[in-house]
């Protein structure tokens, strides 16, 4: 079970999540990158696997590198 994530850690993630998020891809399904989150590879930290489990990023992984997953259809991009 991951770890309750801060208030404090919660916006720091958010503010460095947020400043790249005109960079994120348009998914190639629907068109738009609305629904498009951050993917994050590697071994999370705690507070990291908080967040994901939020919804706010999406992990990918050790071995595979995405440029964003999209909520809406549910796959990386």
């Amino acid at each position: 079970m991951a770890a309750k994530l801060t208030d404090e850690k919660r916006k720091e993630f958010d503010d460095y999540y947020q400043k790249n998020r005109d960079k994120l891809p348009i998914c190639p399904t629907c068109n738009t990158n609305n629904d498009v989150i951050a993917t994050v590879r590697g071994k999370p930290s705690m507070d990291l696997l908080a967040y994901a489990t939020e919804g706010h990023v999406k992990l990918s992984g050790c071995t595979k590198s995405y440029n964003g997953w999209c909520k809406k259809c549910q796959q990386f991009i």
